[in-house]
Protein backbone atom coordinates (compact mmCIF):
# COMPACT_ATOMS: atom_id res chain seq x y z
CA UNK A 1 0.00 0.00 0.00
CA UNK A 2 1.34 3.43 -0.83
CA UNK A 3 1.37 6.13 1.72
CA UNK A 4 -1.75 8.51 2.09
CA UNK A 5 -1.12 11.57 -0.43
CA UNK A 6 -3.53 14.32 -1.87
CA UNK A 7 -4.47 12.15 -5.01
CA UNK A 8 -5.15 8.88 -2.44
CA UNK A 9 -7.10 11.42 -0.40
CA UNK A 10 -9.55 12.35 -3.13
CA UNK A 11 -9.71 8.89 -4.33
CA UNK A 12 -10.91 7.25 -1.77
CA UNK A 13 -13.62 10.39 -1.50
CA UNK A 14 -14.84 9.42 -4.46
CA UNK A 15 -18.36 7.05 -5.06
CA UNK A 16 -17.28 3.77 -6.23
CA UNK A 17 -19.79 1.65 -7.56
CA UNK A 18 -18.62 -2.24 -7.60
CA UNK A 19 -19.20 -4.43 -10.12
CA UNK A 20 -21.89 -7.73 -9.87
CA UNK A 21 -18.64 -9.56 -8.59
CA UNK A 22 -18.23 -6.78 -5.70
CA UNK A 23 -21.95 -6.72 -5.18
CA UNK A 24 -22.16 -10.09 -4.90
CA UNK A 25 -18.77 -9.87 -2.07
CA UNK A 26 -20.67 -7.50 -0.37
CA UNK A 27 -23.74 -8.89 0.38
CA UNK A 28 -21.25 -12.43 1.52
CA UNK A 29 -19.64 -9.60 3.98
CA UNK A 30 -23.07 -8.37 5.20
CA UNK A 31 -24.34 -12.10 5.76
CA UNK A 32 -21.62 -13.07 8.31
CA UNK A 33 -22.25 -9.60 10.04
CA UNK A 34 -25.51 -9.97 10.16
CA UNK A 35 -25.25 -13.43 11.42
CA UNK A 36 -22.32 -11.85 14.10
CA UNK A 37 -24.43 -9.44 15.00
CA UNK A 38 -27.67 -11.98 15.81
CA UNK A 39 -25.27 -14.29 18.39
CA UNK A 40 -23.71 -10.91 19.85
CA UNK A 41 -27.51 -9.94 20.55
CA UNK A 42 -28.14 -13.74 21.87
CA UNK A 43 -25.04 -14.18 24.52
CA UNK A 44 -24.14 -10.26 25.64
CA UNK A 45 -26.30 -8.71 27.86
CA UNK A 46 -27.24 -5.01 26.92
CA UNK A 47 -24.38 -3.32 28.04
CA UNK A 48 -22.12 -0.28 26.93
CA UNK A 49 -20.09 -3.23 26.03
CA UNK A 50 -22.42 -5.07 23.45
CA UNK A 51 -23.03 -1.10 22.02
CA UNK A 52 -19.90 -1.02 21.39
CA UNK A 53 -19.25 -4.35 19.86
CA UNK A 54 -22.17 -3.87 17.54
CA UNK A 55 -20.77 -0.44 16.53
CA UNK A 56 -18.07 -1.72 15.64
CA UNK A 57 -19.03 -4.88 14.06
CA UNK A 58 -20.77 -1.76 11.48
CA UNK A 59 -17.77 -0.35 11.18
CA UNK A 60 -16.01 -3.62 10.59
CA UNK A 61 -18.71 -4.10 7.90
CA UNK A 62 -18.33 -0.22 6.27
CA UNK A 63 -14.66 -0.40 5.87
CA UNK A 64 -14.92 -4.12 4.64
CA UNK A 65 -17.44 -2.91 1.49
CA UNK A 66 -15.38 0.46 1.04
CA UNK A 67 -12.53 -2.25 0.76
CA UNK A 68 -14.41 -4.47 -1.94
CA UNK A 69 -15.70 -1.19 -3.84
CA UNK A 70 -12.20 0.67 -3.64
CA UNK A 71 -11.05 -2.64 -5.53
CA UNK A 72 -13.06 -2.87 -7.87
CA UNK A 73 -13.22 0.40 -9.31
CA UNK A 74 -9.25 0.67 -9.19
CA UNK A 75 -9.33 -2.81 -11.54
CA UNK A 76 -9.23 -0.24 -14.22
CA UNK A 77 -7.39 2.30 -12.83
CA UNK A 78 -4.30 2.52 -10.86
CA UNK A 79 -4.19 5.61 -8.16
CA UNK A 80 0.13 6.40 -8.34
Amino acid sequence: MKPLDAQRSIYNMTNHRPNDEGIQKMETLRQFAKQFATSIHAQVPDSREKSIALTHLEEALFWANAGVARDESNQHKEIN
